[in-house]
């Protein structure tokens, strides 16, 4: 019996259009009242999930900013704030590239130095909610979570040659096609999920997950039913248990609908 369904955003339950398939909430109201609890796992800021699940925020885990931060009913369950001590190398990597731009991501708010570069100002208000321009990220007081690289240029072969290096310390992940995050090493989803699993007391075969990046790859781990998206990396493929229809095709609705049956 599945206890609990997590789920990524982008790619994944999200439609091309980055917005919730309509009957997704009939779908919730399903699991609500098998007393399944549903999990939103994303790279992308709390405040920016909590206001995509606003009318079932008190039925919502929130597994942000990749594994980072984990708060339920307005409680933080996990937290894994991370050094600062290379910050300025990573900004002046990132500087030294072309279309490459650092989003420093803060428990209270994510942050930009300033820019007029309407690309990357589209791109970053789609996963950051509550956003501050400043002059610069060396600045901010606040403990950082992770620094997301938006790199217009494409991400896996653009910047993260000039960040992998960083490995040994950090995790070093491609979130996304122009997304690259450094987190602490004990940083991911999956540490995460694990967190969320021992908190309610999930056991692996009634965990249902879905993830379609390398930044979901550890939380294919974490459950017996483990399903990447048809439209996955390739890798993610070969470490999910199944293969479920792309997000276009509502591939986790379509899944969960199986298992409630």
């Amino acid at each position: 019996m599945i206890k609990l369904v997590a789920s990524d955003m982008d790619g994944t339950l999200l439609n091309e259009q980055g917005n919730i398939p309509s009957h997704f909430w009939e779908i919730e109201k399903n699991l609500e009242e098998k007393q399944i609890l549903f999990c939103a796992a994303s790279g992308r800021q709390y405040f920016n999930l909590e206001l995509l699940f606003s009318s079932i925020k008190n039925n919502t885990i929130f597994l942000a900013e990749n594994g980072s931060l984990v708060i339920f009913r307005d409680k933080v369950l996990f937290e894994n704030s991370m050094s600062k001590k290379d910050l300025k190398e990573w900004l002046q990597i990132a500087s030294s590239l072309q279309n490459v731009f650092p989003v420093f991501c803060g428990k209270n708010s994510a942050y930009i130095e300033k820019t007029e570069n309407e690309t990357f100002l589209t791109e970053v208000k789609k996963y950051y909610h509550k956003l501050e321009m400043v002059d610069s990220l060396e600045e901010i007081s606040e403990n950082m979570l992770k620094l997301a690289i938006c790199d217009l240029n494409g991400s896996e072969t653009n910047s993260y040659p000039h960040y992998k290096k960083f490995n040994a310390e950090y995790q070093v992940v491609v979130s996304g096609g122009i997304w690259l995050d450094i987190m602490n090493q004990s940083t991911n989803k999956g540490v995460a999920l694990e967190k969320i699993k021992e908190f309610f007391e999930i056991k692996y075969d009634e965990l249902l997950v879905f993830g379609d990046y390398l930044n979901d790859y550890e939380m294919m781990s974490c459950g017996k039913y483990s399903f990447a998206m048809e439209n996955a990396h390739p890798k993610l493929k070969e470490k999910a248990n199944y293969v479920t229809k792309s997000n276009k095709d509502e591939g986790v609705l379509f899944t969960i609908k199986q298992f409630l049956k």
